[in-house]
């Protein structure tokens, strides 16, 4: 029997969210912009919807909205969500209203925030889910619903956006560095572009997957040498 999620939200981190949707699960796509929660339907052979009521019938409810957004959100599901429903504040600085919880006990609010990047998590990249739960039912929910994450785990949500913050900012300033020196060296900027967008992502996956060559692993070794010796200092 396939489970239905409904996910609130169809911009880019929203739309990553319901391609990691399990692919035998009914998908109910949910946007204040009509049309591109219909579009991303057609995407899944879901359907999609203006109203937050779509989500009434929904066992994992996945709101995908900026943090702001959340209060309102999650009152209007309040109103309509069916019991024991799962839902999900994917909003990295999101907070669920805590009346919200006193006026449905027997919903499941979950903080559930995403270590990873909008773009990464649309290309398929594997993210991880940080959930302020280790209910084992609720656990095993998500993890058969959203298996696209690479793991769902119990922790503390709160410390996702300090994750992001420092993951983003050494990522993109890679990618500056490595652009600015091939710039220097006369490259053309096609090259300077497939550095950023190709070389240094593959690198940085497969050093995170542990999937290099001897090439990168030296690289990998030298790097960790630099960053101990700087520690010494």
């Amino acid at each position: 029997m396939s489970v239905k999620i409904a996910v609130i939200g169809c911009g880019l981190m929203g739309s990553g969210v319901a391609f990691l949707a399990a692919p035998e699960a009914e998908l109910v796509l949910i946007d204040r912009e009509a049309d591109k929660a219909r579009a991303l339907a057609e995407k899944h052979h879901g359907t999609g919807s203006a109203d937050l009521r779509a989500a009434a019938a929904a066992e994992i409810i996945c709101v995908v909205l900026p943090a702001p957004a959340i209060e309102e959100a999650f009152w209007a599901l309040a109103g309509c969500a069916r019991p024991g429903a799962i839902l999900l504040d994917m909003a990295t600085k999101g907070v669920i209203p805590p009346g919200v919880k006193q006026a449905r006990p027997d919903l499941r609010c979950v903080e559930a925030k995403i270590v990873g990047s909008g773009i990464g998590v649309s290309l398929g990249l594997r993210a991880l889910l940080a959930v302020n739960t280790d209910e084992g039912s609720t656990l095993a929910a998500l993890r058969s619903a959203l298996p696209g994450f690479g793991r769902i785990l119990p922790g503390d949500p709160s410390l996702v956006a300090r994750v992001n913050a420092v993951g983003a900012y050494w990522g993109i300033r890679a990618a500056v560095e490595t652009e600015e020196e091939l710039r220097g060296m006369g490259l053309p900027e096609d090259w300077a572009k497939a550095a950023s967008g190709c070389l240094i992502p593959g690198s940085t996956l497969g050093y995170s997957q542990d999937r290099m060559g001897q090439f990168n692993r030296e690289i990998a070794a030298r790097v960790r040498k630099e960053i101990a010796n700087r520690k010494e200092e």
